[in-house]
């Protein structure tokens, strides 16, 4: 996390190094809005080994720019691509993730790990709460019928009677 409103361009290449560590090997396909659209970032990427690029430029692009990205597979890792945003406005309007209330860049940091944790919490626990809902109506279809005479409470009474005290 990083202090203000820095600039997209210039941290995407630190981020293919950091994963390029992690992993041992970098991305096969990179891509990202146009706030990442600079040629030192695309031959940055391309530098460290990642195979497919798909990152609109910035501005209006020339006519070798637009056949390249208007090439299907551009369009193809564009329109399939990072997704981020649809994320953060799912998590504001689905979980109340709004304006941290914390002070300061740990105030933030934990915001948003809680934020992220109910919303990992959430997507993970739906199949499994579905899963285990199917579960019991199956076996409850496996189950004989209950017999009707024995259903009644063990004195005598009806069902529909009060006890009165």
């Amino acid at each position: 996390m990083f202090k203000g409103n820095p600039p997209d361009a210039p941290m995407l290449v630190p981020a293919i190094t950091r994963i390029k560590t992690l992993f041992g090997r970098a991305p096969k396909a990179v891509t990202a809005d146009r706030g990442y659209g600079e040629a030192s970032v695309e031959s940055g990427a391309r530098s460290l080994g990642v195979e497919r690029i798909a990152i609109p430029r910035k501005g209006k692009p020339g006519k070798a720019r637009r056949a390249v990205e208007s090439a299907r597979g551009f369009r193809t890792l564009v329109n399939g691509g990072p997704g981020s945003e649809g994320r953060v406005s799912h998590l504001k309007h689905s979980f109340g993730f709004e304006r941290t209330m914390l002070d300061g860049i740990a105030g933030a940091k934990t915001w948003c790990g809680w934020g992220l944790l109910r919303r990992t919490t959430a997507s993970r626990s739906a199949p499994l709460q579905k899963k285990r809902r199917i579960s019991r109506q199956r076996s409850a279809k496996r189950r004989p019928p209950a017999n009707t005479a024995d259903t009644g409470p063990p004195t005598g009474r009806s069902p529909t009677s009060r006890c009165t005290a």
